[in-house]
C-alpha cells in the first residue's frame, strides 16, 4: 500500500475553510492531493528525492510548473 506523508499549515487550512465557500475548499483539497501523488510517483520512478543523490537513480527531473487544475465540481 502507498503512503503518502505531507505537511500542512493548519492554521492556515482553518481560517481558509472559515472564509471561503466549499467548492474553492474541496477544489484546493484536491489539487494538493493531486499534486503529492504526482511527487510519489515521480520520486518512486526515479528512485530518488528531489535534490538527492543516489547511485540507484534511475533518471533526472526536468523541472515543472503551476497550472491551474480545472475540474467540473459545483457551479
Amino acid at each position: 500500500m502507498t503512503q503518502l506523508q505531507f505537511n500542512l499549515d493548519l492554521d492556515l487550512l482553518k481560517e481558509s475553510v472559515i472564509n471561503s465557500n466549499l467548492d474553492m475548499v474541496i477544489k484546493s483539497a484536491i489539487v494538493l492531493v493531486i499534486n503529492e501523488v504526482m511527487e510519489n510517483k515521480r520520486d518512486n520512478y526515479l528512485r530518488a528525492a528531489s535534490f538527492e543523490r543516489s547511485p540507484d537513480r534511475r533518471d533526472y527531473r526536468n523541472g515543472y510548473y503551476e497550472r491551474e487544475l480545472i475540474l467540473g465540481i459545483g457551479n
